[in-house]
Parts: C-alpha cells; sequence; structure tokens
C-alpha cells in the first residue's frame, strides 16, 4: 500500500500543469469571472460553469477517465482531495 505522501505527491504531480494554468490565468479570470468554476485539462481551459458539479459532470462527459481540473476562481486555492472510483 501507498502512503499518503507518495500517494499526496502523485496526485500533485499529475494535475501540475493544470493548477500552473489556473495560477496563470487567477488575475485575468478574477476580473472576468469571479465565482466561477473553472474546467482545465492540459494547458486549456475548457469552461467556465456557474457550480462545482456542472464543472464536474462537464469533465465527466469530455475526458471520461482522465483526470482534469476544477476550481473555483476567486476562492483562496486550498489543496483540496478528491477521490474518483470508476464502477464497470
Amino acid at each position: 500500500m501507498l502512503s499518503d505522501s507518495v500517494v499526496n505527491a502523485s496526485r500533485q504531480i499529475l494535475l501540475k500543469e493544470e493548477y500552473e494554468t489556473f495560477i496563470g490565468h487567477l488575475q485575468e479570470w478574477m476580473s472576468d469571472k469571479p465565482g466561477k468554476y473553472v474546467l482545465i485539462k492540459g494547458q486549456d481551459p475548457i469552461g467556465f460553469f456557474d457550480t462545482f458539479l456542472d464543472a464536474v459532470r462537464a469533465g465527466e462527459q469530455r475526458f471520461s477517465r482522465q483526470a482534469f481540473f476544477v476550481e473555483q476562481i476567486g476562492v483562496p486555492v486550498v489543496d483540496h482531495v478528491y477521490t474518483v472510483r470508476f464502477i464497470d
């Protein structure tokens, strides 16, 4: 079994590019889209949504089993931990 620190490190690496994209655009988006949720894949902002659930649903539809990043604009960024389980 992997330790918590290994699991947390792998999550950070997994979405590092998306996180950096978010931080890189944050000031721009805070003036244009405060309170919205942004869906990011790689370096591409895919869309902006009114609710977290809408952003996650759009990500699941578009990316299926691939990792994607969702964060609210204008809210302090905290260390989120999400668990996704796939049922076949």
